[in-house]
């Protein structure tokens, strides 16, 4: 009786910590993902100008000045798997900057993200002698390459033309 006694509380005891162990689980694994940098670099731009980048990825926003050429990399990590996405949230005076690169999913640190800076010319001058406002104006016309612009003085002033095609 008292053996007995003994196996009921030994398989209420076994029976309450939940089973055997060791074996194979129903459950997915979770496999941990790790953190990656974002990066590349950065030509073109001149002295004393800056620019201003954004990264978006998963819960990565960053926006970062960059005032050098050279390499560059975001402060915060994406994790791997995230697409990421880097764009020019301000471009610098006077420049034009275009990116290579700029999205995809991060599978490791991301280095090849390119900015290329050129500088924006600006023309212009300044026209004197005309006696009182014409109401015709002076016509001027400006062609560089394959784009041409025009632009009507009506009096003696400084004058410049658009130089976001230039």
């Amino acid at each position: 009786m008292k053996q007995l006694l003994v196996a009921v509380a030994m398989s209420v005891l076994l029976s309450a910590c939940g089973g055997g162990g060791g074996g194979s689980s129903t459950g997915d694994v979770a496999i941990p993902k790790t953190e990656h940098t974002i990066g590349g670099s950065l030509e073109g731009l001149q002295v004393g100008s800056s620019i201003k980048l954004k990264l978006v990825s998963g819960s990565v926003d960053e926006t970062k000045t960059i005032g050098d050429n050279g390499d560059f990399i975001f402060e915060k990590k994406s994790t791997s798997g995230n697409a990421y996405q880097v764009s020019v949230s301000q471009q610098p005076n006077y420049h034009s900057c275009r990116l290579n690169n700029a999205s995809g999913t991060v599978n490791g640190n991301v280095s090849n993200v390119s900015v290329k800076c050129t500088v924006k010319r600006s023309i212009g001058g300044a026209v004197a002698g005309l006696s009182g406002e014409s109401s015709d104006g002076l016509s001027l016309k400006l062609t560089a390459g394959d784009i041409t612009k025009t632009k009507t003085v009506k009096r003696n002033e400084v004058f410049m033309f658009d130089n976001r095609q230039l």
